[in-house]
């Protein structure tokens, strides 16, 4: 069965009133139970349309299952491979939230070797995919904004003359975790939800795999 209202109105034709009378007599009606995550929140979700449609309702009512769709699932550019894929399987188990990744000066980066060995074009279309989260500068009168960390901390420094971290306890803000609009993508090798800029995609491969970014995406992406 494809939905739940195919199964009702199945269940029905052997003369069962609804899904409560069906789950007595036999329990969790479903055989095989697939999870994503919210890519605003990174919430886990049973992979179900109900379930996402009163998520969407209850958290992030500005948008419907339509506009959620095409800004955070639907492929939007004409190079780039689909980054968030609704039909993925998730096991209950496997599902974990990967811990904010630390931004000190041992953050591993993407491999020098890496860059030697494959074409400029593979490199650009990696960042492309890897840089989904958004800054924005929170000085008053201030319109600057990246996707880019590093560029946030160049920035606060010749702009306003702070370094990163004086902005960040200027504004309350954690220095890990800067991000004012958040995506979150899905590890295929853990099943790991990974926050997706360059800095927390790096880390989570060098650390749990072994491998960098750059090899992850070209890969399994």
């Amino acid at each position: 069965m494809s939905s739940c209202n195919d199964f009702i109105q199945h269940i029905q034709e052997h003369e069962y009133s609804g899904l409560l009378e069906y789950k007595e007599r036999f329990g969790d009606i479903f055989s095989e139970v697939s999870y994503t995550i919210c890519y605003i929140c990174g919430e886990k979700l049973v992979q179900d349309y109900v379930d996402i449609v009163d998520h969407l309702k209850k958290h992030h009512e500005e948008h419907s299952v339509k506009s959620y769709y095409e800004e955070f699932i639907s492929d939007s550019t004409p190079f780039e491979p689909q980054l968030f894929d609704l039909s993925q399987c998730i096991s209950d188990s496997s599902l974990d939230f990967e811990p904010i990744a630390s931004t000190s000066n041992d953050t591993p980066l993407i491999h020098d070797m890496d860059f030697d060995i494959y074409e400029s074009f593979d490199i650009d279309k990696y960042l492309h995919w890897v840089n989904k989260c958004s800054i924005f500068c929170k000085e008053k009168g201030c319109v600057f904004s990246s996707k880019i960390l590093e560029t946030l901390q160049q920035h606060t420094l010749q702009a306003h003359k702070q370094t990163y971290q004086e902005y960040c306890q200027l504004y309350n803000i954690d220095p890990s975790n800067p991000w004012v609009r958040t995506i979150f993508t899905i590890c295929k090798i853990c099943a790991t939800a990974v926050r997706n800029n360059k800095d927390e995609v790096e880390c989570h491969m060098k650390v749990n795999h072994n491998i960098s970014g750059l090899i992850y995406y070209l890969e399994n992406i």
